[in-house]
C-alpha cells in the first residue's frame, strides 16, 4: 500500500501528517499532527498553509545548539504556540551523529530509556495543546521518527505500518542525500553521512521491539513516564477519530 501522507511545501521536503493508518477498527486522523524537518526555509505561503491546515502548536525537538544555528521561523509567528523541548542537550543533527558513527536503533532505545524527562514534557505539551501539533528535529527522521512511532503505536497502529511510516522518510529525504553526497563536510566519510540520513526499517523495528519487551508497548511507556490511563486515552483520542481514508 502506497503512503500518501506527504504534504508538498515550498520550504519542506519531509513534511507529512499521521493520518489514514488503521488503529483497531478506526483510522488515524490527518489533522492531528504534522512531522517534518527543520522548518527554517518555510515561506510565508507555507506558514499560512500550516495555519489553514489547523496547526496551532509547534514542538521543536532540537538541542539549544541546533536552534542557535538555525532558528524556527514559526517561533516568531504569534499564530503558533512554540515550544522548544530538546530531546538531547547537545547537537544531534545527522552531521553530528555521522561523526560519532552511532548505531541508530540503539540511539532510539537510548532516547526512550534516558530522555524520559524530555518525553514527558513533549507528551504533556501535546496533551494540553489546542489544534494540530507540528513537531520536528533537524532532518525529521530520528527524534521526530521516535515520537511519531510512539504516538501511532499507542493508538493501536500495527508495527508493520509504523515501520512503513518511518521508512517513508528515506524516500522524502532522497534529494537532500544526493545534495550532501556532492558536498560531504570535511573530515566526514560519505558512508557515515549516508547511514545517518537513511531510514532503514530495522532502525525503528528494533526500537518497537524494545518498547514491547521493556514497557509492554507504547501505552506502557507512557505510563512509565507518569501519565494516567485517562491521560493516555486522551492522547490517543487526539489521533484516532476518523472512520475512512487509508494512508
Amino acid at each position: 500500500m502506497r503512503i500518501t501522507t506527504h504534504i508538498p511545501m515550498e520550504g519542506l521536503i519531509n513534511a507529512r501528517h499521521l493520518g489514514g493508518y488503521r488503529a483497531g477498527d478506526m483510522l488515524t486522523s490527518d489533522k492531528a499532527y504534522i512531522r517534518c524537518e527543520n522548518p527554517d526555509k518555510l515561506t510565508r505561503h507555507d506558514m499560512d498553509a500550516l495555519y489553514d491546515f489547523g496547526i496551532r502548536t509547534v514542538i521543536d525537538l532540537r538541542s539549544p545548539e541546533e536552534v542557535a544555528q538555525s532558528a524556527n521561523p514559526l517561533s516568531c509567528d504569534d499564530r503558533f504556540d512554540y515550544h522548544g523541548i530538546p530531546v538531547f542537550s547537545t547537537d544531534a543533527s545527522p552531521e553530528a551523529l555521522a561523526q560519532k558513527r552511532i548505531d541508530m536503533g540503539q540511539l532510539y532505545i537510548y532516547m526512550a530509556d534516558h530522555c524520559t524527562a524530555s518525553f514527558y514534557q513533549i507528551f504533556d505539551t501535546i496533551l494540553h495543546s489546542q489544534g494540530g501539533v507540528l513537531f520536528h528535529c533537524t532532518a525529521g527522521k530520528d527524534r521526530t521518527g521516535v515520537l511519531a512511532a510512539i504516538l501511532l503505536l499507542a493508538c493501536g497502529v500495527e508495527k508493520d505500518d509504523v515501520v512503513r511510516e518511518y521508512a517513508f522518510t528515506e524516500e522524502l529525504l532522497r534529494p537532500l542525500v544526493k545534495q550532501l553526497e556532492n558536498n560531504v563536510p570535511k573530515g566526514m566519510e560519505k558512508e557515515n553521512m549516508q547511514a545517518m540520513l537513511a531510514a532503514k526499517p530495522e532502525y525503528i523495528s528494533v526500537f518497537v521491539d524494545h518498547l514491547n519487551h521493556t514497557y509492554h508497548g507504547a501505552k506502557g511507556y507512557l505510563a512509565h513516564l507518569g501519565f494516567s490511563q485517562e491521560e493516555i486515552a486522551a492522547l490517543c483520542q487526539r489521533l484516532v477519530n476518523e472512520k475512512e481514508g487509508v494512508a
